[in-house]
């Protein structure tokens, strides 16, 4: 009787490790889901945030053109005027009023250098 009584102790004992066990299994399982989620959210967050970053400044470039028309014709009409002998005294004034990144300026820059040598 002491015998039948401590089998099932163990086999109820045996059955809970299993349930735990198997329960540990799918909490793990939930956490790597998790985990990956959490991964591909920092990640999509990091480029919303550069998308939202480059249409806010291509937004700021817009409104400055458009709040400044007369001032953007006058400028094209005074390099048209001036030509490539004038370009390089209005570059800075263009670069700046058309919010040039370094990277354009410097383009810029060295193709009227590249014309003024021919």
């Amino acid at each position: 009787d002491h015998l039948l009584i401590a089998a099932r102790s163990q086999s109820q004992r045996d059955s809970e490790l299993v349930r735990a066990r198997t329960y540990a299994l799918q909490l793990r399982d939930k956490a790597r889901a998790f985990a990956e989620r959490d991964r591909a959210s920092r990640a999509e967050n990091a480029r919303l945030t550069k998308r939202v970053a480059e249409l806010e400044r291509a937004l700021e470039r817009t409104s400055h053109l458009e709040g400044n028309l007369d001032y953007t014709k006058n400028l094209v009409l005074k390099m048209f005027q001036m030509g490539d002998d004038g370009f390089p005294q209005l570059l800075p004034v263009v670069s700046t009023f058309l919010q040039f990144s370094p990277e354009e300026l410097a383009a810029v820059t060295q193709a009227v250098e590249e014309r003024r040598s021919v």
